[in-house]
């Protein structure tokens, strides 16, 4: 009997982690780490607001001295058609290459390209990471950002500026969504909602650098090396990161993971029990299926195999169908506002410090609804309030506008947030993964589009951009009469845990 007890008594993956220390010196340094990961995203991904600025422009040679934005019939060359208003830039990707006009579509293109190469990367993430561990696709992708940054940094062409631009985002997505998966697999349970909460911080914060440097920085090549500088901050990680202790657990690595948590207590200035700790992994190992380490090959099937459940089973049809319009429109209007900063009627730098502050007071609030109120009835009425706002834009005011505008921002990324929390508690733990990276891709595709309803849409009113995205957002809100409530209930772990329990659903209660 002494077998059993022991194995009985032996402490959790979770009482481990606590062994080396808790949260101590190690944990801050993982922080660190992701905070940076997080500050770079938020430079790729929201820089277009700046280096992207269409400023007024009039004919070259032209005898018109007013910037009347009119466009010429012939053309001399890229970058040499028009001149800028060069009052609030010196410099963008604009007036470099003329993306103006005729042009004009290249300039949605860039931010259709860098979004898509961010979908892409999330769905390739969770198969390389499984397979090839999260340290090393992390580093490699650190690698490929340094480069690439770089590289856009220099470009000649405009082709090469929007090549360099999907290396550098679909990299530091994959960069930062690693580093969140490796956050949470070595943090202790009860330190993991401090650690999410520290992620957001850290995307707010990166969000405020970037208007402060793009202020005092107003060429779009020079802030481009600014942040090819600040990619060099990547570098400490070739330094600092371990591989996840989970992950080389599932994968065989028995003596590195043991290596991997001694380097943990040593880092936190903690003594582990070696003898306990080698015969806890061996339990462990034990428990798990070895099946789980696949060959890359093994994972794209296993992806492929994944994706026909969300859509064969009947009931995880349902929720991946309609879970899809609800993504597909967060992802479109939470970045289609960030780039319709420039209509906001407001100076452009104050607008953007201004709606990531009430961003982050949103969240906030949004994370004490979600505790007291059902899911579905929830982002059902905020889904409505948010497309209201964004719709009123259109109606309202010049003198409104800027408020306006600053509260749609906020609730869309309040309710990108909600949604994000909501689609983890519908899909099974056997699909969580791949379903919620394959939803993610689904919110780019909306994400791609917004550019081409800004520009296109802007250039004809400023109000249109916030009124298509307001309305999707209404339309796609239908979604969540027909959804599971999942406060208070547990995950679903399996498919069939989902195909049978339909959930309770607010139509399903209005009828009875």
């Amino acid at each position: 009997m002494e077998k059993p007890d022991e194995k009985l008594n032996l402490p959790t993956f979770n009482d481990l982690f606590s062994q080396t220390g808790g949260f101590g010196r190690w944990n801050w340094t993982l922080i660190g780490l992701c905070f940076i990961s997080c500050i770079l995203a938020a430079f790729s991904h929201l820089s277009i607001i700046f280096t992207g600025y269409s400023p007024p422009f009039k004919l070259a040679g032209g005898g018109s001295e007013e910037f009347d934005n009119q466009c010429g019939t012939t053309t001399i060359g890229m970058g040499e058609n028009y001149t800028y208003d060069n009052s609030l830039f010196s410099n963008t990707v604009v007036s470099e290459w003329d993306l103006v006009c005729e042009d004009a579509a290249y300039l949605p293109t860039l931010t259709f390209t860098y979004m898509l190469a961010i979908g892409l990367s999330n769905l390739m993430a969770g198969a390389l990471s499984d397979t090839f561990g999260r340290k090393k696709l992390i580093l490699s992708m650190a690698l490929i950002h340094i480069i690439f940054s770089f590289i856009t940094w220099l470009s000649p062409y405009f082709w090469v500026f929007l090549i360099g631009r999907m290396f550098v985002g679909g990299s530091i997505h994959t960069i930062w969504e690693g580093m969140f998966i490796l956050l949470q697999e070595t943090t202790p349970r009860q330190h993991r909602t401090f650690t999410a909460g520290m992620m957001n911080f850290s995307w707010s914060a990166g969000t405020w650098i970037l208007c402060f440097l793009s202020y005092f920085i107003r060429n779009w090549r020079y802030l481009h090396l600014a942040f090819a500088v600040a990619s060099l901050s990547l570098i400490p990680f070739f330094f600092l990161l371990l591989e996840s202790p989970r992950w080389l657990l599932v994968s065989g690595k028995m003596n590195d993971a043991v290596s991997t948590f001694r380097k943990i207590a040593k880092k936190n200035g903690k003594n582990l029990d070696e003898e306990l700790l080698e015969q806890s992994l061996v339990q462990f190992q034990n428990e798990i299926s070895m099946n789980e380490k696949l060959t890359l090959k093994e994972e794209l099937g296993k992806m492929l195999n994944t994706l026909k459940e969300l859509f064969m089973k009947p009931k995880m049809r349902i929720r991946t169908v309609l879970l899809m319009p609800t993504i597909f429109a967060v992802g479109m209007g939470s970045y289609g506002i960030h780039f319709s900063s420039k209509f906001a009627n407001l100076d452009i730098f104050i607008t953007n410090i201004l709606k990531s502050a009430a961003s982050f007071v949103i969240i906030l609030i949004f994370m004490f609804i979600l505790k007291h109120v059902d899911r579905t009835k929830c982002l059902l009425s905020l889904y409505i309030i948010n497309g209201v706002v964004a719709i009123s834009f259109y109606f309202s005011p010049s003198g409104a506008r800027p408020v306006v505008f600053v509260l749609a921002q906020a609730l869309f990324n309040g309710n990108y947030y909600m949604v994000d929390t909501f689609i983890t508690e519908l899909l099974p733990t056997q699909n969580r993964n791949f379903g919620f990276n394959f939803l993610e891709t689904v919110s780019k595709i909306g994400s791609a589009i917004a550019p081409f309803i800004v520009d296109l849409g802007g250039a004809i009113d400023p109000g249109i951009p916030p009124l298509v995205f307001g309305s999707i957002l209404i339309l796609s809100s239908t979604s969540f009469l027909f959804l599971p409530e999942t406060r208070g209930k547990p995950l679903p772990q399996t498919v069939k845990e989902v195909e049978g329990d339909p959930g309770v659903t607010i139509v399903g209660t209005l009828r009875s």
